[in-house]
């Protein structure tokens, strides 16, 4: 009865699934882990807040001067050509889930990736 079990347990997956993480400090900082399957990106993260990285670019707390944009961590006068200026903060729109295919999109859910400007889910086992 057990075999069955497990046989139909497997079978929910196209494939066994290893165990990439079984927690979020497997996945290094700023990601979390999801179902002990994949490591997802998370938000930018001060204590336990999400925030915009122009107020935070280099550090928490540590803003950049006025009239420059945070891209990629430093202070500059404009995004890197293949970000997007979001009130100061440079973004990937195609895979940043905090901000999908647009400046003013809702977060994906905590099991979806942002795909091509698409919130995803992540197709996990567990």
């Amino acid at each position: 009865m057990r075999l069955l079990a497990l046989a139909l347990l497997l079978l929910g997956c196209e494939k066994p699934c290893a165990l990439l993480c079984s927690n979020d400090t497997d996945c290094g900082p700023g990601a979390y882990c999801l179902n002990q399957s994949a490591c997802l990106l998370d938000c930018l993260r001060c204590g336990s807040n999400c925030v915009e990285s122009v107020a935070n670019c280099t550090g928490c707390g540590i803003a950049c001067p006025t009239g420059q944009k945070c891209s990629r961590g430093r202070c500059a006068d404009a995004c890197a050509s293949d970000l997007t200026d979001c009130a100061g903060s440079c973004y990937d729109l195609k895979t940043d889930r905090y901000h999908c295919g647009r400046c003013d999109a809702p977060p994906c859910a905590h099991d979806q990736n942002c795909v091509q400007g698409v919130c995803t889910k992540v197709d996990v086992c567990g």
